[in-house]
């Protein structure tokens, strides 16, 4: 975010001298920027993790779910009971 804005502000100060050239020079100090950038450390991503932990798990049928999310990330996809359907239609100890 820094460096758009700084390039926004290098491309508007050189557009009004009028110098000749200066679209190469804001290309340049562009560059600059970006290459004075360090990218930030990789982090665990917990939810990469519970994914992957659920695909090691042997093929799931039915999932209770409460937002209809994790079941999709399964290999073969399990068919997702939502908690909202199974409070108001059949029991649970049919599944």
């Amino acid at each position: 975010m820094v460096e758009f804005v700084a390039c926004l502000l290098v491309a508007r100060l050189l557009g009004e001298w009028d110098l000749p050239g200066w679209p190469a020079v804001a290309t340049v100090i562009g560059f600059g920027f970006l290459l004075a950038i360090k990218p930030l450390p990789a982090v665990e991503q917990q939810n990469v993790t519970i994914i992957n932990a659920l695909r090691r798990l042997p093929s799931v049928p039915q999932m209770l779910e409460v937002d209809g999310g994790w079941c999709y990330y399964l290999n073969p996809p399990c068919t997702p009971i939502f908690l909202e359907d199974s409070v108001n239609g059949p029991s649970l100890r049919s599944c």
